[in-house]
């Protein structure tokens, strides 16, 4: 085990996401997912993820402060959307083609606030 972050340091979080009363919802662990749609009522996606490194970590803080009149004050909400942002380097969405959806600034800003809020939590869980 090493005490340095490398960039081709890694990990997965394995989630469910089904569709309950025409509403998307999402589950930690297939058990949740069973219980909540129901067997085969979901579909198994991934994120994968960077561990953040020092010099990461900072500049999450850094981006996370705003001007108040002149005081420097934490913003948790761009800490977290930072956080996400410095952490994610892909995940198993595929477009109508069957392509790969890229993990950039774009696509995490298309997500929807339940996935959003979702995933940033499995991030935080970690």
């Amino acid at each position: 085990m090493s005490i340095f972050v490398s960039k081709s340091d890694e990990f997965k979080i394995t989630f469910h996401v089904g569709t309950l009363a025409g509403k998307t919802v999402f589950f930690k662990t297939e058990k949740e997912a069973d219980e909540g749609v129901g067997k085969g009522g979901f579909e198994t996606h991934s994120i994968t993820c960077r561990p953040l490194s020092y010099a990461a970590s900072m500049k999450v803080q850094e981006t996370s402060l705003r001007n108040d009149d002149g005081r420097l004050v934490f913003d948790p909400i761009k800490f977290r959307a930072s956080r996400f942002k410095q952490s994610m380097i892909a995940w198993s969405f595929k477009d109508e083609d069957d392509r790969q959806i890229p993990v950039n600034d774009e696509t995490l800003g298309n997500l929807s606030e339940e996935a959003a809020i979702f995933l940033m939590g499995l991030l935080n869980e970690r």
